[in-house]
């Protein structure tokens, strides 16, 4: 199926797995249409997969669902809460809905618990930990704080604002040129055809 965000030449499958809680093995596998939006496609793979679950091996299951930020809604979570399912849900949230976590001091944080095996990049992540509310509900609340990630990120940041930086003094220059004469031909620019270039930044 064609990639949802539009890619023509990307060809995408999703893939819901249920594994065991120890050593993560496949117990069962549903594939979904890559270009169906992921909270839209949650609700219909959760039901699936718990019910294949039941048909095999004849009783309930107490399952615990992980998903990222985009199966975010208040009717995926009260489909996961419904008493008919009932699962155990870790999710993602954004900035947006929770804001108030951004603010704590990082002096708060506590050096994640890791066991004897793990390795390094888990062992230089710190973590807060509190109760609020998200949805509508009481949830617990964990913020992760990884250093590789952020120097990564700042990294990137870094690198667009040196890109914007040269595109803008690109167009300076052109427009500068133009002043003084330098550039003759072509459409002479108006504050319009300046002002548009710039809305992507």
């Amino acid at each position: 199926m064609d990639s949802k965000a539009k890619r023509n030449d990307l060809k995408t499958v999703g893939l819901a797995f249920l594994v065991t809680p120890d050593y993560s093995i496949p117990l069962f596998t549903e594939t979904y249409p890559g270009n169906r939006s992921d909270s839209k496609q949650f609700a219909e793979m959760m039901e699936q997969l718990k019910q294949r679950f039941c048909n095999v091996l004849g009783k309930d299951a107490e399952i615990t669902i992980f998903f990222d930020r985009g199966n975010n809604s208040h009717n995926n979570l009260d489909m996961l809460e419904n008493e008919e399912l009932k699962f155990h849900y870790i999710g993602g949230l954004k900035k947006n809905q929770i804001p108030q976590l951004y603010n704590i001091d990082k002096k708060k944080y506590m050096p994640l618990e890791c066991p004897d095996n793990a390795s390094e990049k888990y062992r230089n992540l710190t973590v807060y930990r509190t109760e609020t509310k998200a949805f509508e509900r009481d949830v617990t609340a964990l913020i992760v704080h990884n250093p590789e990630l952020e120097k990564g990120q700042l990294q990137g940041i870094c690198i667009n604002i040196e890109k914007t930086k040269n595109e803008l003094l690109d167009i300076q220059g052109r427009l500068l040129k133009r002043f003084k004469g330098e550039i003759t031909k072509g459409k002479k620019p108006t504050v319009q055809s300046v002002k548009n270039p710039l809305k992507k930044y």
